[in-house]
């Protein structure tokens, strides 16, 4: 608190008036460039994607936000009370999108799909992490370039989702679809 509010050119008490304390000030933070980004990503969901082109420009999208304030991306997922609520919230989509490709809703079986939904939790809190924990280290060595690690990291991902059962596709997603599942998602706040 004491190098944001020398950095902002006021006084630490002046934050705490402002925000309540840190936990204040990441979710202000969390929010202004949460809608940045969805606003970004929720410009290019018209284009049409397929699967593994919706992973990587999802992925691509993350990394070019943080890589513009990375100290800001670090202090709000590196914030203990608003770090766990940023994940669950993320990984609420996630996973409903997840376990929409796994089932493509014709499985009867009950069993079957249950099955399917903790395989979309487990990979999409597992890709999580890995784009989190790996962004993290990245943007504080920048190095490769946005570009490199971008790609990397997609490769990395898109190559565990399919590893773990996620069937590939060539189809594009259907945009309706996974708003419909975004709205279902509900964060566990």
């Amino acid at each position: 608190m004491e190098q944001l509010a020398a950095a902002a050119g006021v006084s630490k008490a002046t934050l705490y008036d402002n925000f309540a304390g840190k936990a204040g000030l990441s979710e202000a933070l969390m929010d202004r460039k949460g809608a940045a980004l969805l606003e970004t990503f929720s410009a290019t969901l018209a284009d049409g994607f397929t699967p593994e082109q919706f992973v990587r420009r999802g992925i691509t999208i993350f990394v070019e936000h943080v890589a513009t304030d990375p100290e800001i991306y670090r202090f709000i997922v590196n914030s203990t009370e608003i770090g766990e609520a940023v994940v669950d919230d993320i990984a609420a989509p996630i996973t409903a999108i997840l376990d929409a490709l796994l089932d493509p809703g014709d499985a009867h079986d009950r069993d079957a799909h249950d099955s399917d939904a903790s395989l979309a939790a487990f990979l999409a809190n597992t890709a999580l992490g890995a784009i989190l924990g790996s962004t993290d280290w990245w943007s504080r060595s920048k190095s490769p370039s946005v570009e490199r690690f971008s790609s990397a990291l997609a490769d990395f991902v898109w190559a565990g989702l399919i590893g773990a059962g996620l069937p590939p596709s060539d189809e594009q997603l259907d945009v309706a679809a996974v708003a419909a599942a975004i709205a279902a998602a509900e964060p566990r706040r």
